[in-house]
């Protein structure tokens, strides 16, 4: 059965097309060192988010607008691999930056001025958001290799 586990090194947002994701194969596991070198907080009137490059945001309404990184991993042609433990985390806490929610995953026909910002349950917790770290997609085969995302 082969293993991932996650190494996440910077900030606690989240091996092909990443420049910030490094592989590291050992025997049946497969580490997975994660590092976010730059960040830029963009300030709207209604609040603020956070962007990086090769991030896309989770788009989950009334959520926090945060993002998300992928990466797809090739893995041994047989077997389930699984998502053992997220490992280490390190992050930076940014005072004053209230972040704005997510409209969610809006149509092409919707103008998303016309949408107002809905604070969900995530804003009256006092913790982390989201509480998933990582998460591992199914595998899938593309060009005769089997990977996962």
């Amino acid at each position: 059965m082969q293993k991932i586990l996650l190494l996440f090194v910077a900030a606690s947002f989240g091996v092909y097309g990443q420049n910030n994701f490094k592989a590291i194969n050992a025997g049946e596991q497969t580490n997975l060192n994660f590092t976010l070198s730059k960040y830029e907080v963009k300030k709207q009137q209604a609040g603020n988010y956070i962007s990086a490059a090769e991030a896309v945001f989770l788009l989950q309404k009334g959520a926090p607008e945060v993002m998300k990184f992928t990466s797809n991993v090739e893995i041994a042609t047989t077997g389930n691999p699984e998502l053992t433990d997220v490992v280490g985390g390190e992050y930076t806490d940014i005072p004053n930056v209230d972040l704005l929610p997510s409209k969610g995953s809006l149509k092409r026909n919707v103008d998303p001025e016309e949408i107002s910002f809905t604070y969900g349950e995530a804003y009256t917790k006092n913790e982390f958001f989201p509480k998933k770290l990582a998460e591992l997609s199914k595998p899938f085969i593309l060009r005769n290799k089997r990977g996962v995302t």
